[in-house]
């Protein structure tokens, strides 16, 4: 009990320094900063010496900043905000956007600043903040931003703030701040011109249509004689009643490649820096592969766990890239082996599968063993090892497949 207060009382100590910081940074200006910085100075060297009066400047100051905090709560605007930040971003990318400020008070808003609703370390806004002068009653004006997330993840967009200066440029108060909003961040990767994979084409019953979980159907090829063992559902009665002999038609069942992926996601229990880069790296890659993948004839199926087990077929009519993608912005890396929760998923689609890509972040035993039941199956198999501290020539075959990263 004495613990659990303990680790209370240290978070809401961590919670008030948090908005007191906050508050520094968001609702002072620099010139608000300097005023209390002078009041502090001031009040030190009044108590150090009787003899300097300053107590005078310490009025000065205080009376300076309550006449602006007064003047800035009724000048402060009341407006209506909207940005065009997009739900889906890029790790490391720039994105424009635009912020837009409708007053809709019955005065005009003066000396107003646009910035951020909150400090944020995962992204950057560029620039900081922007003023305009004046913005008329029910009138609207755009502020150009861009948006750069350091990192990939799924975040919460604090969204923007209205505020005004005025007279003194002291404080920042307004009444229109927009809602959070989330945003989903791609790692970052290159599209893929070339990559090559062993590919096959295998039988897929019911063609893509089956694939793609919308019915059954093949592709019709022409029409010949009746012969035994035919399917009477395939006679062409309209054909027959003119030739005077039975025609069937004739189908072709679709053959296509369909690609597995399968991510590693294990980093053990003590995860490191160069672990996290490696991990990161993986993701940079499945992602440049995936983007490949589907901009050709392909079908894709994803495995992937951490902290969730994720499978997920694309390709074609299923899913598209940015689901994909989707899934490698919230993927996190997990303690326990996940090839044993993997595996049963990933053997029962093996009779359909072509091609098979795992993106390992190590090379130990329990991966060799699931290398070798994935050779047994005779399908195209590719390896790629996201790890900086292996080399290739350290794998003996059927490990001659290994990519290193």
């Amino acid at each position: 009990m004495q613990k659990n207060l303990k680790q209370i009382h240290k978070e809401t100590r961590g919670h008030f320094f948090q908005r007191i910081h906050r508050s520094w940074m968001l609702d002072f200006t620099q010139a608000w900063r300097a005023l209390i910085l002078g009041i502090i100075l001031a009040t030190s060297l009044g108590s150090a010496s009787t003899e300097v009066d300053t107590y005078l400047l310490v009025a000065f100051f205080a009376s300076l900043g309550f006449f602006a905090m007064v003047i800035t709560l009724y000048f402060r605007p009341d407006v209506k905000l909207t940005h065009t930040l997009p739900k889906r971003s890029i790790a490391g990318k720039s994105i424009p956007f635009t912020v837009t400020v409708e007053n809709i008070a019955e005065q005009a808003a003066r000396e107003v600043v646009v910035h951020s609703a909150d400090c944020l370390s995962w992204c950057k806004i560029d620039p900081q903040e922007q003023m305009a002068e004046s913005i008329a009653p029910k009138a609207k004006q755009e502020f150009r931003f861009s948006a750069q997330f350091a990192r990939r993840g799924s975040f919460v967009f604090p969204g923007f703030r209205c505020d005004t200066i005025f007279p003194f440029g002291f404080l920042r108060f307004g009444k229109g701040k927009q809602g959070k909003s989330p945003v989903l961040v791609y790692p970052d990767f290159t599209p893929l011109d070339t990559f090559s994979i062993p590919t096959g084409r295998r039988y897929q019953p019911g063609g893509i249509a089956l694939a793609s979980e919308l019915g059954d159907c093949a592709e019709y090829i022409g029409s010949r004689e009746y012969q035994e063992q035919d399917n009477p559902r395939d006679i062409d009665w309209r054909s027959w009643s003119r030739l005077g002999f039975p025609i069937v038609k004739e189908y072709q069942e679709e053959y296509f490649c369909r690609v597995a992926l399968v991510l590693d996601t294990h980093l053990g229990k003590k995860i490191h820096a160069r672990k996290r880069k490696d991990f990161e790296a993986s993701l940079s890659h499945a992602a440049s592969i995936a983007d490949y993948l589907a901009r050709q004839e392909y079908l894709i199926d994803i495995f992937a766990a951490g902290p969730d087990i994720y499978i997920m077929e694309a390709g074609r009519s299923l899913a598209h890239l940015d689901q994909i993608l989707d899934v490698l912005a919230c993927l996190e890396p997990c303690s326990e082996n996940p090839f044993e929760i993997i595996k049963p998923a990933l053997l029962s689609r093996m009779k359909n599968l072509s091609t098979i890509i795992v993106i390992f972040l190590d090379m130990d035993e329990p991966r060799r063993s699931f290398i070798d039941q994935l050779s047994a199956y005779g399908i195209g198999l590719k390896i790629i090892v996201c790890n900086s501290s292996l080399k290739k020539e350290n794998f003996e075959f059927p490990y001659s497949l290994c990519q290193t990263l």
